[in-house]
């Protein structure tokens, strides 16, 4: 037989107070005192739910939940008996007056630093909290996809303007757009300020607005050369490349 299966557990359902608590293990352990001349009792753990005017209440400190506990150790007494063989013997005396005293000071479990809520409001703000971290995420989904819309909004139109672009430049050249590539180099929108200011000057009106550059190979009778195009597709500028 396994060790662990002996002893006597004490269980009272529903709610209790600390005298139906004291009554019912003082009653116990009586019985079995009794029955079968047991005296002292180890591995003893206590564990109580808390109520207060029936709700069921939670202990916390710091903002935080408490699982609270309390540990204490008991010195027997080691004494011979009149055959002079070891026994051990235990207070049997209990001043309750003095425990209550000690209780109500709150000393022995630090509780004067704790607060007694209400596990049910507890529980409605941790619900509110839930809630309120939920409406801020939806919202910054919500944010996400406008953005995330924007930005697709943002690439086709960059890409109809490339495509609009570059079946320009095919005929203008002449040629197919699978064959531009025979005549052009590479072409492309220059988006960056720094990017337009290298190949016009700060004052000209094709600053503010889109510009195209188009880097043409060289042909018979014509030498490589970049082409500069506003966002009407006139031709701004030519920069021949033939001494570069």
């Amino acid at each position: 037989m396994e060790n662990s299966l002996a002893g006597w557990r004490i269980n009272i359902k529903g709610r209790a107070s600390k005298e139906d608590i004291a009554a019912e293990i003082i009653s116990v352990l009586g019985a079995l005192e009794a029955s079968g001349g047991i005296h002292e009792y180890g591995g003893i753990n206590l564990y109580v739910q808390l109520y207060r005017n029936g709700k069921k209440v939670a202990v916390m400190q710091g903002g935080r939940i408490l699982s609270g506990s309390t540990s204490t150790s008991k010195q027997e007494h080691v004494v011979p008996d009149a055959n002079d063989k070891t026994v051990i013997r235990f207070d049997t005396a209990v001043d309750y007056t003095r425990l209550q005293q000690k209780a109500n000071a709150q000393k022995m479990l630090g509780l004067e630093k704790c607060f007694f809520v209400d596990l049910e409001d507890i529980n409605k703000q941790a619900q509110r909290e839930r809630e309120e971290r939920q409406k801020e995420w939806q919202q910054q989904e919500r944010l996400r996809a406008v953005k995330i819309a924007e930005m697709n909004a943002l690439e086709k139109q960059s890409k109809e303007r490339h495509n609009a672009f570059k079946l320009f430049l095919a005929e203008r050249l002449g040629v197919s757009q699978n064959d531009l590539s025979k005549r052009v180099s590479s072409f492309g929108e220059l988006k960056s300020l720094p990017g337009k200011l290298k190949y016009l000057e700060p004052n000209h009106p094709s600053v503010s607005g889109r510009v195209w550059r188009v880097t043409l190979l060289p042909t018979i009778g014509a030498p490589k050369s970049i082409e500069i195009y506003d966002e009407n597709h006139s031709l701004v500028r030519t920069i021949d490349c033939s001494g570069a």
